[in-house]
């Protein structure tokens, strides 16, 4: 490379920097103009407001969607229920045993394959 292709890229590798903090700055300033700092949370966002409320819904029977027959039950009584029945398990697999003549599917192994081999 020659002195002066090498003394052009350092000049147009500066412009480039200089234009990328000049819009920086004036966003910045446009910022500020326009009304400073991003607004900070009030104290009615705080996690001690909130949990009443949330101690309600958890607490008690409620609509969730009436039209479409959807509602809550209080925590406490969902997990007597599930206590009771169970949690649903998947189907029991009637494979039988290969010896190692299958080729797991790709997304097993959470990876996606260069080329399908089937």
């Amino acid at each position: 490379m020659t002195e002066s292709r090498r003394r052009g890229r350092i000049l147009i590798s500066a412009i480039i920097a200089v234009m990328i903090v000049i819009a920086i700055a004036s966003v910045l300033v446009v910022n500020v103009r326009q009304g400073g700092a991003p607004p900070t949370p009030t104290s009615s966002y705080t996690a001690a407001a909130l949990r009443p409320g949330e101690d309600a819904i958890l607490n008690s029977y409620g609509w969730v969607d009436q039209k479409n027959g959807i509602a809550r039950i209080p925590i406490s009584r969902a997990i007597d229920i599930i206590a009771a029945r169970g949690l649903p398990a998947r189907p029991t697999s009637t494979a039988t045993n290969d010896e190692g003549e299958t080729i797991p599917s790709y997304s097993s192994s959470g990876t996606q394959p260069r080329e399908w081999l089937h």
